[in-house]
Parts: structure tokens; C-alpha cells; sequence
């Protein structure tokens, strides 16, 4: 079987850049991670099996990243020539969307790095002097490094640890939910920042976002959080999001038992104080509501 090869493309001049590296997979630590090795002086090329508009996390929500960021992962106080700034992403509490928008728009802008989506890893390898990945179309992508951002069922974790191809299951699922500012009573105040919460062996973390129109007013923003729940994991196994010690998938709207929406809502009444519990009154999400729950398993870190 023959394969066509691609070496990761160099910039012309040498003394400014430093090899080349293979990111497998364009969320936001394979974005993160290009960028970070873009302003280290590397050229990086990325393979992402989605097309360009990620699925949409609601309720997830991240820090800013800012070129001072970048600056403290690589050690440098400048980018290196040429490399895009990320001037336009604003510190604060955001939605994963916007941070993975705004990442996304400094990749672009980077002309060290080339994203190229719809493209499916197959396999990795290394040897002496160079590692590669083999697309489903038989290309082969040839850096000094690959790393790998592909998370759930990672193929550069298998190529890596075969031995342990998946990752580990860390006993919470977790709840993600977003809801209008709006929708609670106006006397209930939110955090500047993140409201970070335990409550026996749950933690709660909850954060004001900008509004759907980019507003940060108070009561035009919208209300995010993420439930670390310890007591549910039967539901998981139930439904196989969980198979063993292994997450094979996230659940889904028509997993979740009317009961157990009903169970958390009393759960959230003893657990979390005012304004979070007004907010974390779960419900199914309908065809006309602007509030949603989603559950999926938590698993450790990939060691790769």
C-alpha cells in the first residue's frame, strides 16, 4: 500500500523558526496548543475530523486567554515574527464558544499554522528523526512531534500507550447548564467572576457570561454552571455512557429520567445557596425554552 507524504511546511527563514509539529485535533487545547507553539517559533499543522463550527458546549464556560497567556506558556515575552495576536480575546469569564471562536480567529490569522478539517487520523508513528500520522485518505503528515488534542477515543493516546487507549473514568458526572439572567428574581446578584462551591462530595461552579448579544449588563447576561454530581454515576452505567471504568459517550436528552431532573432540583435546594439554586432548577429543554441541562461523564487527563 502506498501513501502520499506531506512534510509540515517550513518557514523560509530558518533563524526565526524551530521544526515543525503535527496537533491532532482542533478544539480548544489543540488550538491553544498550536498557538503556543507558533509563538515559540514552530510551524504547525493541525487535523481536525470535524468541519469548521465546532458543537456547541452550553453552559461550559473558560477564563480569557490572552497574549499575556501565551507569553507565560512559552516563556517568551513576545511572539516570534509574524505569529497572530490575540489581542481580541478579552479576559474575564466567557462562554466556550466565544474563547474557541476567538482562538479559532488567531489560528487563522497565524500564518504559521495550517488547519486543515475533515481529516481523519487513522494511526501515528515515530522513529529516529521524525513522527508522522496516516490519514484515512492515505496521507501521511510528517513533524518532528505529534501531539495529540483529540480527546474521547484518542487515536494519538492509542498510538502512544496501546496498553491504555482509554481514559479513566473520575466518578462525577457532570451537569451543564445555561439559563437568562433574566429568568431569576431581581434581587438575586451574581459574582463578579466564578462562584466556586462544595457541598459533601459535589462542587459547583457557577459564572455570569455575556449576554446572546454580547451585553454584560446586569440582567442582559446570561447565567452558566457546571454541577460535579458524585451520586448519579448508576445512570451513567445504565445508559452506557460509562462501561466499566471506560466513558464511551456523553448522555443524551432522552437519557435522563423525569425523576432524576426532579431529584436534582431538591438537591439544589439543600446544596447551593441563592442565586444558584433559582438557577439550577433543571428542566427538559423544550422546542421554545432558552434554558438547557446536559450530562456527561468526567475522565482524566490524557497523558499525551
Amino acid at each position: 500500500m502506498t501513501t502520499a507524504m506531506r512534510d509540515v511546511p517550513r518557514c523560509r527563514n530558518r533563524d526565526e523558526r524551530q521544526g515543525g509539529a503535527i496537533v491532532v485535533g482542533a478544539s480548544l487545547a489543540g488550538l491553544m496548543t498550536a498557538l503556543a507553539l507558533s509563538h515559540a517559533g514552530v510551524d504547525v499543522t493541525m487535523l481536525e475530523r470535524s468541519g469548521a463550527a465546532p458543537r456547541a458546549r452550553k453552559g461550559a464556560a473558560l477564563g480569557g486567554v490572552s497574549e499575556g497567556l501565551l507569553s507565560r506558556i512559552t516563556g517568551s515575552r513576545h511572539a516570534q515574527s509574524g505569529s497572530a495576536p490575540l489581542s481580541s480575546v478579552a479576559p474575564g469569564v466567557q462562554s466556550w464558544m466565544a474563547v474557541h471562536a476567538r482562538l479559532r480567529a488567531a489560528v487563522d490569522a497565524d500564518p504559521y499554522i495550517e488547519l486543515r478539517s475533515h481529516t481523519i487520523v487513522r494511526s501515528v508513528d515515530q522513529g529516529a528523526d521524525s513522527a508522522w500520522v496516516i490519514t484515512s485518505d492515505q496521507q501521511t503528515f510528517r513533524g518532528d512531534v505529534v501531539i495529540g488534542a483529540d480527546g474521547h477515543g484518542s487515536v494519538v493516546r492509542l498510538g502512544v500507550a496501546p496498553d491504555k487507549p482509554d481514559a479513566t473514568f473520575a466518578g462525577y458526572l457532570i451537569w451543564l447548564g445555561l439559563t437568562n439572567e433574566s429568568s431569576l428574581a431581581s434581587s438575586r446578584r451574581l459574582p463578579r467572576d466564578v462562584d466556586i462551591l462544595s457541598g459533601g462530595q459535589d462542587y459547583l461552579l457557577g459564572y455570569p457570561l455575556p449576554g446572546p448579544d454580547g451585553s454584560v449588563a446586569p440582567g442582559s447576561r446570561q447565567v452558566g454552571w457546571a454541577w460535579y454530581d458524585a451520586s448519579h454515576n448508576d445512570l451513567l452505567r445504565e445508559t452506557g455512557s460509562v462501561v466499566g471504568n471506560v466513558v464511551r459517550r456523553s448522555l443524551t436528552s432522552a437519557d435522563i429520567p423525569e425523576a432524576t431532573f426532579r431529584e436534582l432540583a431538591d438537591k439544589a435546594k439543600n446544596l447551593w445557596p441563592s442565586p444558584w439554586r433559582e438557577a439550577r432548577r433543571p428542566r427538559r429543554p423544550g422546542r421554545s425554552s432558552r434554558e438547557c441541562w446536559s450530562g456527561t461523564a468526567i475522565s482524566g487527563s490524557l497523558p499525551v
